[in-house]
C-alpha cells in the first residue's frame, strides 16, 4: 500500500493526528503533511478536524475501501509466500482472555507441532474491541459473540454458550436446608440472600444476568466485582460467594473439582427462566486467500470447542 494510505488508516484508528504520528515516528507535521496530500489527490476532506478528529463521509468509504485493498494485498503476501516457501507464515488470532485459557492450551501444543514454521500471535481483549481490531485489519481471525452478518466476513459456528450459576458445596449446605435437594435447574428467587462474585458492567456476562434480574425484579447480594471469571471460581471455592459463568467455563470446573476443590467442589446449574444464549463464532474475512496453516487453526478451534460443547 502508499503510505499516504497507510497514514491514513492509523489516524482513522488512533482518532488522533499526533498520536498516529508518534505510532510512525515521524513528526506530526510531516504526518499531517501526507493526509493533506491526500486529500487533494482526491479533492476530498476525508477528516473532521473539531471538536475531535474523526471521518468525514468521503472518509468512511476511503477506509472502507482502503481496508479491502489491505485485505487483498496482505492475501497476496500470503498466497506467494506459501507458493515459494511451503507452509511457512504468520497468523494473528483475537480471543477473549477467559476463553483462551481453556481452549488455546491444548491447541497451541498441537498447531506448533504441524506447522512449526508458522509464527502465531494470539492478542487477548473484549469481544467488541477484537472486532474493531478485526476491522481495523489489525488481526486476521477473531472469536466473537453474536457479531453481526456482513458481506465482508465469514463466520464459522463453534458454541451456543449459556449461562450458569456456580457455588460451592460448603456455601449451599451453608444456605439452604441439608435436606433441600437441587435439580439441574434452580430459579435464582431462591438464592437472593446469598452473595455473589460479579463480573464488571462491560462484561456480556454481567449485561446478560443484569438484565435478568431487572426482568424479573431480583436483587442480588454483591460481595465482590473480579473481572477474570478462573479467579471468581477459586473465590467461589473458597466460599467467598457464588458466581456466574458460561458453558466453555464447565470443563474448567470439573478440572477444579478433581484437583484443587476436592474437598469442596463447585456445582453449577442452569437458571430457570433465563433463556439468553451467546453464538460464539469464528469470524474472518471472506475475501482473503486462506493458507494452509490456517485452515489447520480453524480444524483445531472447532475441534476443542466439540470438546467443551460435549461437556454441555
Amino acid at each position: 500500500m502508499k503510505t499516504s494510505w497507510e497514514y491514513f488508516l492509523i489516524a482513522a484508528e488512533e482518532k488522533s493526528i499526533s498520536k498516529a504520528a508518534r505510532k510512525v515516528f515521524i513528526t506530526q507535521q510531516a504526518f499531517s503533511d501526507q493526509i493533506k496530500r491526500l486529500e487533494e489527490e482526491y479533492d476530498v476532506t476525508l477528516f473532521h478536524r473539531k471538536p475531535q478528529l474523526s471521518l468525514t463521509n468521503a472518509g468512511e468509504i476511503m477506509a472502507r475501501r482502503l481496508q479491502q485493498i489491505k485485505c487483498i494485498e496482505n492475501s497476496m503476501k500470503a498466497e506467494l509466500l506459501e507458493a515459494k516457501e511451503g507452509i511457512r507464515g504468520q497468523l494473528s488470532i483475537g480471543m477473549h482472555s477467559t476463553r483462551a485459557k481453556i481452549i488455546m492450551p491444548d491447541l497451541l501444543v498441537e498447531y506448533k507441532q504441524n506447522f512449526p514454521n508458522v509464527i502465531l500471535t494470539v492478542l487477548h481483549d473484549e469481544a467488541d474491541n477484537l472486532e474493531k481490531k478485526f476491522y481495523a485489519g489489525n488481526i486476521d481471525m477473531f472469536v466473537g459473540t453474536n457479531v453481526k452478518t456482513s458481506p465482508e466476513i465469514e463466520k464459522i459456528y463453534l458454541m451456543d454458550a449459556k449461562v450458569y450459576l456456580v457455588i460451592s458445596e460448603s456455601l449451599l449446605k451453608q444456605y439452604f436446608p441439608e435436606d433441600r435437594i437441587f435439580a439441574k435447574k434452580i430459579s435464582l428467587a431462591d438464592f437472593t440472600h446469598v452473595p455473589f462474585i460479579f463480573s464488571p458492567s462491560i462484561s456480556r456476562l454481567y449485561r446478560a444476568v443484569n438484565h435478568f434480574l431487572d426482568d424479573n425484579g431480583l436483587t442480588l447480594e454483591r460481595a465482590l466485582t473480579i473481572s477474570d471469571t478462573d479467579t471468581q471460581l477459586l473465590l467461589a471455592g473458597k466460599n467467598c460467594g457464588a458466581c456466574f459463568c458460561n458453558t466453555v467455563m464447565l470443563r474448567r470446573i470439573q478440572l477444579l473439582n478433581e484437583t484443587q476443590l476436592t474437598n469442596n467442589p463447585l456445582r453449577y446449574f442452569r437458571i430457570e427462566g433465563m433463556n439468553h444464549t451467546d453464538h460464539i463464532e469464528l469470524i474472518y474475512n471472506k475475501n482473503i486467500y486462506m493458507p494452509q496453516y490456517m485452515k489447520g487453526f480453524i480444524d483445531l478451534l472447532q475441534k476443542q470447542y466439540l470438546l467443551h460443547n460435549n461437556d454441555n
